[in-house]
């Protein structure tokens, strides 16, 4: 068990301040509720806004509310590979699964299988198309939602906007959770914005938004003795997801800080004063996250292109120019501070030298001269990170994803940040094919995202990320490469959650 300054993954710090605002409106929190709503549909130019207890429940209310509509439909498509929150929401609503493969250069749906999966519903005894389908920008990587649309429209099929990791972000000159008519935003710890539980959710359509209301209502309150559970919360986690003391509740295993679990059991509830009373300086808070996990994003960024190409085909850059340059990155920073300084200059056990592998970094934001997503592999060294983020007007990721084919070297990488608290964790354990409740089609080809959920580590983008924290991670990535020769032929495992953090919950 690690003692000491520890990263969190994903962290939305909340102010003393903002928790100040929210007590008051613990005792009278209608006026708190009512400003916040104005304010989110003045902000997302959006007609209908309900405010609820999680993602979670913003989502299974926008599925519930479909099934009214259509009540022949049945299944919702989603990626294959996606938080286990997501396909709990599903089942909560009643619904099924239809999993779709992804595309793991992008983290978006394997286009090529999509219109099979669309047009097919993967039960016999109907021959209704889907209820819906979701559109989910992961890591806040914006999807390419225009493309679903002109699938999915003319079959009649409403696209979700999921951007619950997404709040802030921009397309091409669009707010994320504005591509389509129907979207929602977590506001979970670990999110962009952070009321220490809550969803959002927005809607053009009359219809839809005249059913959620009906749903809505029936919700119940929070209880007065669970909105003080709120406010305990809220200052736990201001005390302890700083840096400084995070070490605590993640070494308690009881917490399942990180866990990636499936859920469909979760309370639904109606936002409470509290968490709207929290959220009085949102616009202001979400803004400074956002440019500091633009920042941050960035930096990760530069190291990329300082070490590899940011268009596709093989690097220019030699094995060798990359431990060099890597190797002067630690001269450079061999000096930290003295706080944790034995943190900063632990080194990583066993391993050789003479690293030859590649890494395939993601590319979900690359557009090609057509406005189209460019789907290509940029092949470069080892540990190096998404090379196509710098050309997207939307830079604000809450963990930042970089794949890592070699099972050793993913592993020591892992191992080595969980020793010194660098907040490096794996992505979600599996496919949700994996998850035996959900009963999938086991002849749905889903081998990338399994690949995927194998390969994929985040770094962190957060606001309590330092210049001597990235120093670090820059640090254990080259002794990484270092001192692990990738195997040619690795046996890969399912790598589950790490219990690391607050991020691997998607929508709550």
């Amino acid at each position: 068990m690690r003692i000491g300054r520890t990263l969190p993954p994903a962290a939305a710090p909340l102010a003393w301040k903002d928790i100040l605002s929210g007590i008051p409106a613990f005792m009278n929190g209608e006026q708190a509720l009512h400003r916040f709503e104005r304010e989110l549909k003045e902000f997302f130019g959006a007609r209908h806004c309900f405010l609820v207890s999680s993602g979670k429940t913003a989502l299974t209310l926008i599925l519930q509310g479909l099934h009214k509509l259509y009540p022949e439909r049945t299944e919702v498509v989603i990626p294959a590979y996606t938080c286990y929150s997501v396909p709990s929401a599903v089942t909560r609503a009643g619904l099924k699964v239809r999993p779709c493969d992804i595309d793991p250069e992008t983290f978006d749906y394997d286009y090529s299988q999509l219109p099979t999966i669309l047009s097919s519903t993967g039960n016999k005894k109907t021959a209704a198309p889907p209820l819906a389908i979701l559109a989910i920008h992961l890591f806040g990587i914006p999807a390419n939602v225009a493309r679903v649309q002109e699938l999915a429209e003319p079959l009649n099929i409403p696209v979700i906007e999921d951007a619950a990791q997404a709040m802030g972000g921009i397309s091409r000159g669009k707010k994320l959770g504005t591509l389509s008519d129907i979207s929602f935003f977590s506001l979970g710890r670990g999110k962009a914005l952070s009321t220490v539980e809550g969803g959002i959710l927005l809607t053009d359509r009359n219809d839809l938004a005249a059913e959620i209301q009906k749903l809505s209502k029936t919700l119940p309150q929070y209880t007065i003795f669970e909105e003080a559970a709120l406010i305990l919360k809220s200052l736990f986690l201001r005390v302890f997801a700083n840096p400084a003391l995070f070490w605590l509740p993640k070494s308690i295993p009881a917490l399942q800080l990180g866990r990636t679990l499936y859920e469909p059991h979760f309370k639904m509830r109606q936002m409470g004063g509290f968490q709207a009373g929290l959220a009085i300086r949102w616009m202001e808070t979400l803004e400074h996250f956002t440019h500091v996990r633009r920042r941050n994003t960035a930096h990760w960024f530069r190291l990329f292109q300082s070490n590899g190409p940011v268009q596709g085909g093989e690097s220019s850059h030699s094995i060798e120019q990359f431990n060099s340059s890597l190797a002067e990155g630690k001269e450079r920073y061999k000096s930290p501070p003295e706080r944790g300084k034995e943190r900063f200059n632990s080194p990583l056990e066993g391993g050789k030298g003479g690293v030859q592998a590649r890494i395939h970094p993601p590319c979900p934001l690359q557009r090609g001269t057509s406005g189209g997503y460019r789907q290509e592999e940029c092949f470069c060294c080892d540990v190096l990170l998404p090379s196509c983020i710098s050309n997207s007007d939307s830079e604000s990721l809450i963990r930042f994803p970089v794949r890592i084919p070699d099972m050793e070297q993913r592993e020591a990488i892992l191992e080595a940040s969980r020793r010194r608290g660098l907040g490096i964790m794996p992505g979600y354990p599996d496919a949700v094919t994996a998850i035996p409740e959900l009963e999938t089609d086991p002849t749905l080809p889903v081998g990338a995202a399994r690949k995927t959920s194998r390969e994929l580590i985040t770094l962190p983008t957060h606001p309590y990320l330092t210049e001597a924290d990235r120093h670090c991670i820059t640090q254990l990535l080259s002794e990484a490469l270092e001192m692990h020769t990738p195997t040619q032929n690795a046996h890969y495992r399912t790598q589950g959650a790490d219990g690391s953090g607050f991020a691997n919950d998607h929508l709550s």
